[in-house]
């Protein structure tokens, strides 16, 4: 277990060495932030595009000195923007970086208009996935303690479907509670026409309240670009 301390010692000074070039980063409660680490994942911000190819041409010395590989493969840039840009082109260490739309960073999925419409398609997904499989598992049963199913449904639900919301728009909790309250229906064996209400009174189930505060939006708003590197 010693590996993954290891790199991030090794790294210590990347953050720094970023931070050396001029790359128009946005701040954050008037804090700037040019670059966010998180075990070997990387991610480069800058409000231009001549900030943030610096940094990436700051990235491919930082690497070549301390005999580091960066994966093109994963390696994208995302303008937050409603148009993708046809005219910026990203190199590092002479390689072309591709431009893209969306990128899954740290299991949540950015799009460039910073909307997460694509995060909560896969919400939805898991919601059901979850739910057709508990529905199956209920049925396989005889005479299912129903107070065990809702208390693992608790346990995960939830926290799958909800997921990376605290930096959504806000609203997201109503959505969140339409994708559980689905669920329990379909487990449950409830008619679909049964209200939420009926069902929280019959199952004794509390309402979720999540507050998104839409604060990667804002951030969003004022960067420009982002770059995501494992």
């Amino acid at each position: 277990m010693l590996a993954p301390l290891l790199f991030n010692l090794y790294i210590s000074d990347l953050s720094e060495a970023l931070d050396e070039v001029s790359s128009h980063a946005p701040s954050l409660r008037n804090q700037t932030v040019s670059n966010l680490l998180y075990a070997d994942d990387l991610l480069l911000l800058a409000q231009t595009p001549i900030g943030l190819q610096r940094m990436l041409t700051r990235l491919a010395s930082y690497t070549a000195e301390n005999r580091l590989e960066i994966n093109l493969k994963k390696t994208k840039v995302i303008p937050f923007q409603k148009r993708l840009s046809s005219t910026c082109r990203w190199w590092l260490d002479g390689k072309r970086v591709d431009e893209v739309s969306s990128y899954r960073y740290l299991g949540v999925i950015l799009d460039s208009r910073a909307s997460f419409k694509l995060h909560k398609e896969s919400m939805s997904g898991k919601s059901s996935a979850l739910s057709f499989a508990f529905a199956a598992l209920v049925k396989k049963v005889n005479s299912p303690n129903m107070n065990h199913i809702l208390e693992v449904m608790k346990h995960k639900l939830l926290p799958t479907i909800a997921y990376g919301s605290e930096i959504m728009l806000e609203g997201i909790s109503s959505y969140i509670e339409t994708l559980r309250i689905r669920s329990y229906k379909r487990v449950m064996q409830v008619p679909k026409s049964s209200s939420p209400a009926q069902l929280r009174l019959e199952f004794g189930l509390p309402k979720q309240y999540l507050v998104g505060q839409g604060s990667f939006t804002k951030f969003c708003s004022k960067s420009g670009m982002q770059m995501m590197t494992p």
